[in-house]
């Protein structure tokens, strides 16, 4: 099974789709689901044969339906658009007929594109110990902490715009934008201090600069955030890029920050690879046509498969990256 992208409907005949309603979908407030919904299936009234049963099966409230819709291979326009509609839903799940991406032969490989946080380092256990604390401060949940789970499934990996949308849809922007302010300079100074990279780091980064491969850090971080963890590990120099997902026009999940990536270096998608720890960052990757693997460092295994990972991994060491690579941690130096 795996996640829906716009690429993966490009190059499929046939799909049969599940489409599960969410209030806030990726941070998305209710009151922008329909309107977005409507907009969309305004926009493929080129498929008129299903448009009263997008209408009937969407707008009714059904909590999960079965679609089975039709395309022309190549109908890049139809797969933009139910790309789209990922934002409107929790998930779009293509469950026969989607395309695997493949990881990139060694004679092609080009690039290796990052995220940070929870793939360069293990920092998602400082961030939600941040939320939750913060939460705390501010009644939210009745003054109830947040749990791992809560954190995983509505705040990892996401753009802090659409967090603060998803958590607090009645307060003022100015007011989210304070909060999450305020959050990050805690995450920070806790950084400071206890930030580790993952295993292995260090030998992927020499075997990286050995190869001559070009390096980018694609993250949804703030760009304060982004810079003090690369130089935390000691990083700066090693990226010739920081593509921040705040200043693309649109953040991860959407294909934006790592197409920024593969343009800065003027490469193809399958010149290059994503290392990604979270399933919004591994749809970003998969939509913008580039091979992700994933990486457990928090999230589960399933669901970054789910979201369209090629394969995944725990750390740097394992020995699944290394094979895909052509060689083993202890050669790669050599």
């Amino acid at each position: 099974m795996h996640r829906l992208s716009a690429q993966s409907l490009t190059q499929t005949s046939a799909l049969r789709v599940h489409l599960v309603r969410n209030p806030r979908p990726f941070g998305v407030p209710s009151f922008h689901s329909q309107a977005l919904t409507k907009q969309l299936i305004q926009n493929i009234r080129g498929l008129s044969q299903h448009q009263e049963q997008l209408q009937d099966r969407m707008l009714v409230g059904a909590s999960i339906t079965t679609l089975e819709l039709p395309f022309m291979r190549g109908s890049t326009k139809a797969g933009n658009l139910l790309f789209q509609q990922g934002a409107c839903f929790s998930s779009l799940v293509c469950k026969e007929g989607a395309m695997d991406i493949s990881f990139p032969a060694a004679t092609a490989l080009q690039a290796v594109l990052f995220d940070i946080d929870g793939t360069l380092c293990d920092s998602d256990p400082l961030h939600y110990y941040s939320f939750r604390e913060m939460l705390q401060e501010v009644g939210f949940q009745g003054g109830v902490p947040i749990t791992e789970e809560f954190f995983i499934e509505n705040i990892s990996g996401r753009e802090n715009f659409y967090i603060g949308l998803s958590l607090f849809p009645d307060w003022e922007q100015d007011r989210r934008d304070k909060f999450l302010f305020d959050k990050e300079a805690r995450f920070r100074s806790i950084a400071a201090q206890q930030l580790k990279p993952v295993e292995g780091l260090d030998t992927l980064c020499k075997w990286i600069e050995k190869r001559g491969l070009k390096r980018a850090a694609v993250t949804n971080a703030p760009r304060a955030n982004a810079e003090l963890m690369t130089s935390l590990l000691g990083l700066s120099s090693f990226f010739e890029v920081v593509v921040v997902g705040g200043e693309c026009e649109r953040a991860k999940p959407y294909p934006d920050p790592y197409q920024k990536a593969l343009k800065h270096f003027g490469l193809q998608p399958d010149q290059a690879f994503v290392l990604e720890d979270s399933e919004t960052g591994i749809r970003a990757a998969v939509a913008a046509g580039v091979a992700a693997v994933g990486v457990a460092t928090r999230n589960p295994e399933q669901s970054l498969i789910e979201a369209g990972a090629t394969f995944v991994i725990h750390d740097f060491n394992d020995e699944k990256l290394w094979k895909a690579l052509g060689t083993q941690p202890d050669k790669a130096l050599n």
